[in-house]
């Protein structure tokens, strides 16, 4: 008698958890059948429609059922998978949300899928395919599939992410691969940018403007020298502004624009330059003060500057332009260490404070 009671009681539990379990479930595939399919806004993107192709090859590859891809206005189903700006998902969830920012969320029947502007929306299918389905991508290889024949996710989720760093690279051999950079939310430069890097000889190349002028480069010990612009001449702040003009007419869609100090340590030392540098405690103010018109002129731009070389050490006075964002690097310290404790990387630490002290933004190469 003892003993069919434990059973029984057993059982009851059992089934009690069990049941407790498939409650707070939506299930998205099973027996065999997809239990609801995809919905997408009536116009989406081309990065919602790559989204919602996206979750339907990993369903079909996670449970062995392919759901259908249908326009809001034409689903007829009781639940749905609800990917994008739709006018269901927009009810359910109306904040905005930043630009690369993801919404993974659940009520008691459907799912809802959003993203910032940008490839939010993409970030989320993957997020959903790494952190609730199971699945792996570690290299450029083909990624780990959690195989799963019945397939679910909790209800009342609501799973917000934001990027807590604006432009995210790293160089690893994996990133050449684009489902690897998009899994994990990584870019490429020209994914971003306009102009990186050490671009003033493009701007003003030597070899078009050295020999009829040469009062448009640096003044060094005395002589002109193609090394780098003079940055405190008002002709060469021209031009630069008249290549940029040009240039965001033929790439509207770059966000970042790189006006920096050529790769080399020599700066101009006009008797304008000096003025300034004497000033502001060294020759980063002539740079960022030209870099400040520059973005001063175009200021629904975003620029940023190399904080570099010659240029390592924050201006005394000028701050940067809220639209202007130092990169400093911590090319001179061993990173086989903590940067916050390693000795080599102290004037690193520093030059970060001081930059983080006056700017709005701070952007790190390592």
């Amino acid at each position: 008698m003892k003993q069919y009671v434990f059973i029984s009681l057993f059982l009851y539990l059992f089934l009690l958890v069990a049941g407790c379990k498939a409650k707070g479930q939506i299930l998205l595939v099973s027996e065999g059948k997809a239990q609801m399919n995809i919905v997408i806004p009536n116009k989406p993107t081309a990065n919602e429609q790559k989204a919602a192709t996206i979750l339907q090859r990993y369903i079909k590859l996670i449970a062995g059922v392919q759901p259908l891809i249908e326009k809001e206005t034409s689903f007829r189903g009781e639940a749905g998978i609800y990917v994008g700006d739709t006018y269901r998902g927009s009810k359910f969830y109306s904040k905005k949300l930043a630009p690369e920012a993801l919404l993974i969320a659940t009520d008691n029947n459907n799912m809802y899928l959003k993203g910032g502007s940008g490839k939010g929306i993409i970030y989320a299918v993957y997020t959903l395919l790494d952190t609730y389905f199971g699945c792996k991508k570690w290299s450029n290889e083909r990624p780990y599939i959690a195989v799963n024949p019945s397939l679910s996710i909790p209800k009342g989720i609501e799973d917000v992410q934001a990027p807590a760093m604006q432009f995210r690279q790293v160089y690893f051999p994996a990133t050449v691969e684009d489902e690897f950079l998009d899994w994990h939310k990584l870019h490429r430069l020209d994914d971003l940018w306009g102009l990186w890097g050490h671009k003033m000889n493009k701007i003003l190349p030597p070899e078009k403007y050295f020999a009829s002028h040469p009062e448009y480069f640096a003044l060094v010990n005395g002589k002109r020298n193609p090394a780098q612009p003079d940055f405190s001449n008002k002709e060469v702040l021209k031009i630069t502004i008249d290549y940029l003009r040009k240039a965001f007419e033929q790439n509207p869609d770059a966000t970042y624009w790189s006006i920096s100090i050529n790769d080399d340590a020599r700066y101009t030392q006009t008797p304008e330059a000096q003025a300034i540098d004497n000033i502001e405690g060294g020759p980063t103010g002539t740079l960022l003060r030209f870099v400040n018109e520059v973005a001063k002129a175009f200021p629904d731009k975003q620029f940023t500057t190399l904080a570099y070389l010659y240029a390592s050490n924050p201006p005394r006075v000028t701050s940067p332009a809220n639209n202007v964002i130092p990169i400093l690097s911590s090319v001179d310290a061993y990173r086989t260490k903590p940067l916050a404790t390693e000795p080599s990387a102290a004037a690193f630490r520093s030059h970060l404070e001081g930059w983080a002290a006056i700017s709005k933004r701070v952007f790190v190469w390592d």
